[in-house]
């Protein structure tokens, strides 16, 4: 690391520790609340009032929840006009975006990534049976302009969640307009975006209204990216531009007071998607997503107030279809173009209720059902000669994941400095698959997998302004339908499936202390988690042998590939600390700043885990007036990551020797000029420092100008 790197570390890490930073900020579950106000301008102690949703699935604040809780505000999202979905998450402590290609972008936490994290939006899994283990690009598949705000719950959250929740949980919030009280009223919004480095553009209008008793909003978005240019010394990047279109549309009805149902249409289409860094490496002359699509459609009751049995009652229906075509062409056969086809279409539904023992339990419990049916085609189009061949898919056609849980959450007031969160889930899954392969005939995958799952966590008021978390919580992540059913050659041997899988597991530690104060506020966190049966590839075993007898002499015979299984092998060790903190110099004036480091061991191999993120972290300050004006300067950096796996050392996507250290220097600012919109430009990367975040297939942008402006518009 360099000596600039290393003190911007240490002053970044001091100030964490003096300050700390507010760790939530606003609070909202898939319901409306009232907590939607500018909260940029609120003081601390406001910002400590405000109610956080995903950590105990019911609104609490942010002083009563153990858990380690970052949430990005709707008017951050504005102000800093991301392009993305996954790139708003990128400046959050302990949370690294990982962009194998630039229509991507796969949040790390606590070292786990792809379905080791679990997604939801407004509270409905993006999680499926196909999500892919390694980074993906699934995130990106929610349209940032429609998003209220993000809610990141670090640590396992399969008590309250099921499967996928090892190391966080993302629930994305999008926009609502609450029911009127009278008139009719209806107002527009028109959004622009323009970005230098990938020449990129963004659009969008949108319309709410409101009237007794019901509020609506819906809108669109067009974006086209362009390739983007890195740093000095590397320039434009080809293979990352492409193109999407977004629609949504929302309906909250208030029956009466205490009961309301929300309905909700989403749509977002990707076409001419590269995969970067397989392009870029010569390995493929096509890898594209065309298109790349994700539909849902929800809807949503809720009853409060209801008495003392039974508080409240939230029952959620929903349908949503993801699919993606991708092309491909390898180098090595350019006359041959493989087309993969694969659709997830996922029936949904929750029950959850709530119920006060005294005046010192909440009981918080339900069930959740998730059914999937997987679409899988494969066409070989050769050429030379115009054919086209129909083959098997990625994935078993016709096959169905189906998974049922039921918990329990108890939070219990012992005595006022002190209070418990105790939790405990039941969770099943029923996967059912027919395979075909020449070599092996056909296979029929019957598999049932369950896991039991607890948690503890305990919060300690030590002063009036200092908290103490501890907590103790198993998570799981179920195999899924690409763990039981890939069957066929590969690189090394040949697969087959196992249908004895049974979930990973992981058990989680934390400790945590923090600050609140008028002027200042933070928090620490430590973090130990250990993860067995960890499902790996590993010797395997077909009708009996360890190799794949074709001829039937029970001898291995030249041609005779090994036999590889997915198995329950793997064992992980993953520790860390996160530090954030804010600091309220002058009235106008907030130095923020966090920091990360994280370790993670693969203990099976004894070797580094893989892509594990390095020591990063944000320092910045921020001014803000009365008069709607404000400018936040503010330095990205991180450390090398040389501590490398065996599959890191083989990465294209890492460079030799590791992934280098980085600073980039930032600018942005804005006005409100009411009412006439808002506008605001940014400068990132003024030095045009060439970087890549770890395990990245591209480079981030060059010196980057971002200018965006919206103009809202009353109709009635």
């Amino acid at each position: 690391m360099r000596p600039v790197h290393m003190l911007m570390c240490l002053l970044c890490a001091a100030g964490c520790l003096l300050f700390g930073t507010v760790e939530a900020q606003t609070g909202q579950g898939v319901y409306q609340s009232d907590d939607l106000d500018d909260l940029m301008g609120m003081e601390l102690e406001d910002l400590l009032k405000i109610s956080v949703f995903s950590a105990a699935r019911h609104q609490q604040k942010l002083t009563d929840s153990p858990r380690s809780v970052s949430v990005i505000t709707r008017e951050e999202i504005r102000r800093r006009n991301y392009r993305t979905t996954p790139e708003a998450l990128n400046e959050l402590v302990g949370v690294l975006v990982q962009e194998t290609n630039y229509g991507g972008g796969s949040p790390f936490i606590r070292g786990l990534v792809g379905n080791q994290i679990l997604i939801l939006i407004d509270g409905i899994r993006l999680n499926n049976a196909i999500f892919r283990l390694g980074p993906n690009q699934y995130l990106n598949t929610v349209d940032i302009n429609q998003i209220e705000r993000i809610e990141v719950v670090r640590g396992t959250g399969s008590v309250l969640y099921g499967s996928d929740a090892l190391g966080g949980v993302i629930n994305i919030v999008t926009k609502s307009e609450k029911a009127g009280e009278g008139r009719i009223d209806l107002q527009g919004r028109s959004f622009v975006r323009y970005a230098s480095a990938d020449q990129g553009t963004i659009g969008r209008v949108e319309f709410r209204g409101s009237g007794r008793p019901w509020g609506l909003i819906g809108g669109l978005s067009y974006k086209k990216f362009g390739d983007l240019r890195a740093g000095r010394g590397i320039g434009l990047q080809t293979y990352t531009g492409y193109d999407e279109s977004d629609a949504d549309f929302k309906l909250n009805l208030r029956l009466k007071e205490g009961h309301q149902v929300t309905a909700a249409l989403q749509h977002v289409r990707q076409t001419d998607v590269p995969r970067t860094d397989r392009l870029a490496s010569g390995v493929n002359l096509k890898y594209e997503w065309n298109p790349q699509a994700r539909d849902l459609a929800y809807a949503q009751y809720e009853a409060s107030d209801l008495g003392s049995l039974v508080n409240t009652v939230r029952l959620a229906l929903s349908y949503q279809t993801q699919s993606g075509t991708v092309q491909t062409i390898l180098t090595a056969t350019p006359d041959v173009q493989d087309e993969y086809f694969d659709r997830v279409n996922t029936l949904g539904a929750s029950f959850q209720l709530s119920s006060t023992l005294g005046k010192r339990q909440l009981l918080t419990y339900g069930v959740e059902y998730y059914g999937d049916r997987i679409a899988s085609s494969k066409v070989n189009v050769d050429f030379a000669t115009g054919t086209e061949t129909q083959a098997e898919g990625t994935f078993a056609d016709g096959s169905t994941y189906r998974s049922m849980g039921a918990f329990l959450q108890d939070e219990i007031q012992v005595y006022r400095p002190l209070s418990l969160v105790l939790g405990a889930r039941y969770s099943r899954f029923r996967v059912r698959a027919n395979l075909d392969d020449p070599n092996t005939g056909s296979l029929e995958i019957r598999s049932t997998p369950h896991a039991v799952t607890g948690s503890a966590y305990a919060l300690c008021r030590l002063t009036d302004k200092v908290t103490a978390t501890l907590g103790v919580a198993q998570g799981f992540r179920a195999p899924d339908i690409d763990d039981l059913t890939i069957l066929g050659s590969f690189s090394s041997g040949f697969e087959v499936p196992n249908p004895d899988l049974t979930p990973e597991q992981s058990i989680n530690y934390e400790f945590g202390l923090r600050v609140q104060h008028s002027r200042y506020s933070g928090s620490v966190y430590y973090f130990f988690t250990d993860i067995q049966d960890m499902i790996v590839r590993g010797a395997g075993e077909f009708n009996g042998l360890p190799f794949m007898d074709y001829n039937g002499n029970g001898i291995q015979d030249p041609g005779e590939e090994d036999v590889y299984q997915r198995r329950n092998l793997g064992r992980a060790r993953i520790q860390g600390s996160e530090a954030e903190g804010r600091l309220r110099i002058l009235p106008f004036l907030t130095a923020i700043a966090n920091l990360a480091w994280i370790r993670g061991d693969d203990l099976a191999a004894d070797t580094p885990l893989r892509r594990m993120p390095p020591l990063r972290g944000k320092l910045g300050l921020d001014w803000s007036t009365t008069k709607g004006m404000w400018i936040e300067v503010y330095s990205l950096f991180a450390a090398k990551q040389d501590r490398l796996a065996p599959g890191d050392v083989s990465d294209p996507r890492i460079p030799d020797g590791g992934t280098p250290g980085y600073l980039t220097l930032n600018l942005r600012g804005g006005i409100d000029i009411r009412p006439y919109g808002n506008f605001t430009l940014g400068c990132e990367n003024v030095t045009n420092q060439a970087y890549r975040l770890h395990g990245s297939g591209i480079d981030g942008p060059g010196i980057n100008l971002v200018i965006g402006y919206e103009l809202p518009v009353e109709w009635l």
